[in-house]
């Protein structure tokens, strides 16, 4: 067996798939069938083509027509054939106002819903997906349904943008579809909103909403302890950016959402709502506060038939989804909020993000040259690294910018981590040497919010917000649904956990310091053990128990124990034996 390809996401997380074949010669022989790669001189570019063919997709079963001539493409769409064609992009000023966005006609768009079950019945009328994220003869990006199509009408028109590799399969497989989905805040959107003008105040008072249904925030904790603190249901979505001809002129956006009722399910009958007034648009990842966008949300009644997506204008000297850390419109999802606590009164100009040239390659590219690629990209520098250095930098602020995320060293890290994103266009190797020399600078603690060793407590609005949801959830270290979340979190058994908990009662009822029981577990036990949140939650439980049990606790443990072997080895001494009464209590608690 021999490597064969990987999707990007694939190459992430080190992936790959194999195929059966003699050589790498002939594995090569079988990833040209794919389409024409000839033309394709850098080899990170042709990895991230032949990429396409492994992304998760779903067939519809349907092969459309290819027909490149405008006017016969017209006649068969009168005549109801199933067809595609492709249209030039809106281009001005350099940059592509359609960049990676087609059109699908109603009629195929319902086809399409009915065959992968997307396809919503109600007494009134039947409800599909405005968009489809596609993969098709060599082609990649989003659909969206054309205004001015029927449902009598079976066509998409695919942009000259999303024609990646030449190829003649004109089979249709979809990656995603529009659908309405609720957003939260997370620690990069609420430091640039915080970099914007909107005081802790409000981040605390989200908090406090959501804290307040006990039963949400339980269930809720490991997210409330990353700050992805959810937003009101129906002030904002996660949705597909797209564009089109409009009549939407510079600054305006459209949204027409699904409106969602308590449980964050649809209405039986659905029922929608258009947004009118200031919304703010980010998406994620996002580094820097002008990569937050203000628009006027506008209702314009031809656009009606485009829900659960963000339609931008095609009007001005730069695309907005250009200017949100440098997107673009072939499947990128954006965030979409239109309430009132946060909505911002000034923008930073955004960054330019521009792409590097990619490196190119003076022969032709061998299955030598794929393979020493991928081995290049076991041992970079990854995304998240970055990301983490990014955050480190703009939480200590050791430019003392008062706006955090625009310190030269911020802004450096931005950019260096967008040229990351496109590596697999370019070829682009993140500088080693420079990370380095970034570290020395800001020095090797995480801020704690970020929850990784070593750590400091960040005094930003991020770090406070990380610590009140700690402490909610060691004041419910009880509840069974945080049990259930913590055991989840660790590669412990249940024996290990009953053996963890023993330990930690131990050492409780020696008075030892919750850090320093989770620092002498890990002396042994490496990372397999229970998160320092967890063991404190378990030590104020013992304590409290302690404190209202006749001294059982304490008669009933030697007080000699005083290191880490010997308390070891009481915990598996008394696990092993069933009719402990210590043991029995544990085990029910």
């Amino acid at each position: 067996y021999h490597a064969f390809g990987a999707s990007n996401s694939q190459l992430r997380e080190s992936s790959y798939w194999f195929i059966r074949a003699k050589s790498r010669e002939e594995a090569h022989e079988k990833r040209q069938k794919f389409g024409d790669f000839s033309r394709i001189n850098n080899v990170g570019k042709y990895v991230a083509r032949l990429g396409l063919w492994f992304s998760t997709t779903h067939s519809t079963g349907i092969e459309l027509t290819f027909v490149p001539d405008p006017k016969e493409f017209n006649n068969r769409v009168e005549q109801g054939d199933q067809c595609v064609t492709i249209i030039t992009d809106i281009e001005r000023n350099g940059y592509l106002f359609t960049d990676g966005n087609g059109l699908i006609s109603k009629g195929l768009a319902r086809i399409i819903a009915e065959r992968l079950d997307y396809l919503v019945k109600s007494e009134q009328n039947e409800l599909y997906p405005s968009a489809y994220q596609i993969r098709m003869a060599g082609c990649k990006g989003l659909v969206i349904i054309d205004p001015d199509s029927n449902l009598n009408q079976y066509y998409i028109k695919i942009r000259s943008s999303m024609n990646k590799i030449p190829c003649d399969d004109w089979n249709l497989d979809i990656c995603e579809s529009s659908q309405p989905i609720p957003h939260s805040l997370n620690n990069q959107i609420i430091v640039l909103l915080s970099d914007l003008g909107i005081p802790d105040s409000v981040f605390l008072e989200l908090q406090d909403q959501w804290f307040t249904n006990k039963d949400k925030a339980l269930s809720s904790t490991e997210k409330l302890l990353k700050n992805k603190i959810p937003l009101p249901l129906n002030e904002c979505r996660y949705m597909f950016g797209c564009a089109l001809e409009s009549t939407l002129e510079q600054g305006q956006c459209f949204i027409r959402y699904q409106i969602l009722n308590d449980d964050g399910k649809p209405f039986e009958i659905p029922k929608f709502e258009t947004v009118v007034g200031p919304v703010i648009i980010t998406k994620n990842p996002c580094s820097y506060a002008g990569d937050i966008i203000k628009l006027e949300a506008v209702d314009i009644s031809e656009l009606a038939c485009l829900q659960d997506v963000l339609v931008f204008s095609t009007k001005g000297y730069r695309p907005d989804c250009s200017k949100i850390a440098g997107s673009d419109l072939d499947g990128d999802q954006y965030f979409v909020y239109w309430g009132r606590q946060l909505q911002i009164s000034e923008t930073i100009t955004p960054l330019e993000y521009n792409t590097l040239s990619a490196s190119v390659c003076s022969t032709c590219i061998t299955s030598d040259d794929i393979i020493n690629y991928w081995l290049s990209l076991l041992g970079a520098t990854s995304y998240g690294e970055i990301f983490n250095l990014h955050a480190i930098v703009v939480d200590k602020n050791k430019e003392h910018y008062p706006k955090r995320t625009c310190q030269p060293l911020a802004i450096e890290l931005a950019d260096m981590f967008s040229a990351a994103i496109d590596s697999g266009k370019t070829g682009y190797q993140i500088n080693k040497d420079r990370i380095k020399e970034i570290r020395k600078i800001v020095g090797s603690t995480y801020p704690d919010f970020l929850m990784k060793k070593p750590s400091y407590q960040s005094q930003s609005i991020l770090g406070i917000l990380y610590r009140r949801a700690a402490d909610l959830k060691k004041a419910n270290s009880n509840s069974s649904e945080d049990h259930e979340t913590d055991s989840s979190k660790t590669s412990c058994t249940q024996a290990d956990e009953r053996n963890f908990r023993f330990y930690v009662k131990v050492r409780t009822a020696l008075n030892v310091d919750p850090y320093a029981i989770h620092q002498e577990l890990l002396t042994v036990f490496d990372t397999k053990v229970p998160s320092k949140i967890l063991i404190e939650a378990w030590c104020d439980y013992y304590k409290k128990k302690n404190s209202t049990t006749s001294g059982s606790m304490e008669s009933s443990i030697p007080r000699s124990v005083e290191d880490i072997d010997e308390a070891h080895s009481l915990c598996n001494t008394s696990l092993q034996s069933s009719t402990t009464t210590t043991m029995g209590s544990d085990t029910n608690e």
